[in-house]
């Protein structure tokens, strides 16, 4: 797939559809797809994780442990890690995705070295659940198919921020309440209330020029969070489905935050909302260089959807997930994609990612409260292994024979 040069997304997601995507189609395409899910796979060429390694360790890793997205192998007898240095490695884990946030090259260098750890824990059987959730097939699907199998795409697709715009609403009343009453108290002729709005205009401009609204953004979000516990609910019910989705198609998370004022203490911008970031480098570099994969693309799909996705079953109606939607319609806009080729894509994405939510309910429940309480990366993950239900992943694809791993464990962990 050809990307403009120079074009740059990143697979993060945050909070904020367009309806284009609920266009018709006709009904006689119809398929349901098994409430089971156990359908096979898509098996891709690449990497779960799609990365690939300059270094020597990595490259032994790799030979030993690789595996394809949607494709288990067996992780062999004699590879196994003590208590001790699962523990090592899962800090280590976090110290590396901490660094990974940054944009230079030494970012890009713990994110590689983040990676070798996780192959290292898939390889000692730690986690298995690492990019082998188990979805319905890549073929094309129409509106019938997603109603067949209990998905209003209206719904799903076409978000209303209900509680954000009410909050704007009630701030822009009181605002308009307190000039009023200063006014009056404090015998305000017609330049000092001039002066008065246009300080707050210039305001609002400046923070939409320097911080593209952020500012008000985030004083928004700390309300609405304040006053409606629903609203921080659904935050992190979405920010969960990110991260949930990207694990199990092979995408690892390396940071989070649950609300626009986390975000300024974590990352001090002003102009960075809630949401979920990725190790992704590797998809930015093919993005720079004009082509994508098609397991990217497929990856990319699934992930944005992720957070409206769940939104829709927890809630019957998704709210947040515009910057998000906006996120895969730039990139499919940038790969030159028809119309119709991307309604089918958008409709793979939202039957796949809406089949592996509802897969996995109980995990994404207990991620979600794991992150409410600010886990970091690695216990999210810990949680996650902690209650799949291995069945509904894709089977291990044993391996006959696979040399023994100790001191490739010792040296990632050291």
């Amino acid at each position: 797939l050809q990307a403009p040069i120079g074009m740059k997304l990143s697979l993060s997601f945050c909070l904020s559809t367009s309806s284009k995507w609920c266009g018709r189609t006709p009904r006689d395409q119809s398929r349901r797809i098994p409430t089971t899910n156990r359908l096979p796979a898509r098996v891709s060429s690449h990497r779960a994780h799609g990365h690939s390694r300059s270094s020597a360790r990595g490259s032994k890793l790799l030979s030993v442990f690789a595996s394809s997205a949607g494709e288990g192998v067996s992780n062999g007898k004699d590879i196994s890690m003590t208590q001790k240095e699962i523990d090592a490695a899962l800090v280590k884990l976090d110290t590396l995705l901490a660094a990974a946030l940054t944009e230079d090259e030494g970012g890009g260098k713990a994110e590689q070295e983040a990676l070798d750890i996780v192959d290292t824990l898939r390889a000692a059987d730690t986690w298995q659940g690492f990019g082998r959730g188990s979805g319905v097939p890549k073929r094309q699907y129409s509106l019938a198919d997603l109603r067949l199998n209990n998905i209003e795409p209206e719904a799903l697709l076409s978000p209303t921020d209900t509680t954000l715009e009410g909050v704007r609403k009630a701030c822009t009343f009181a605002a308009v309440a307190g000039s009023l009453a200063a006014a009056v108290a404090f015998h305000w002729d017609f330049a000092d209330v001039v002066t008065l709005i246009f300080a707050i205009v210039t305001a609002k401009t400046v923070d939409q020029i320097v911080n593209a609204g952020g500012g008000e953004a985030l004083v928004l979000d700390t309300i609405g969070g304040f006053v409606s516990k629903e609203y921080s609910e659904r935050v992190t019910q979405h920010e969960a489905g990110h991260f949930l989705i990207a694990y199990l198609l092979g995408v690892l998370p390396k940071g989070y935050t649950l609300s626009s004022l986390d975000a300024f203490l974590k990352y001090g911008a002003l102009n960075v909302q809630a949401g979920t970031l990725f190790c992704d480098r590797v998809f930015q570099q093919e993005m720079s260089n004009g082509k994508v994969s098609s397991s990217y693309v497929d990856r990319f799909s699934c992930i944005a959807l992720a957070g409206v996705g769940i939104e829709y079953l927890k809630f019957g109606q998704a709210e947040g997930g515009m910057s998000d939607v906006s996120q895969l319609d730039q990139l499919m806009r940038g790969l030159g994609f028809t119309q119709k080729k991307a309604d089918d894509q958008v409709r793979y994405a939202v039957l796949n990612t809406v089949a592996l939510l509802r897969q996995n309910t109980a995990t994404h429940s207990a991620l979600a409260q794991a992150m409410s309480r600010g886990a970091p990366v690695a216990e999210c993950i810990q949680v996650i292994e902690g209650s799949l239900d291995f069945s509904q992943l894709v089977p291990l694809r044993p391996k006959e024979s696979q040399p023994t791993a100790s001191a490739l464990l010792r040296s990632i962990i050291a």
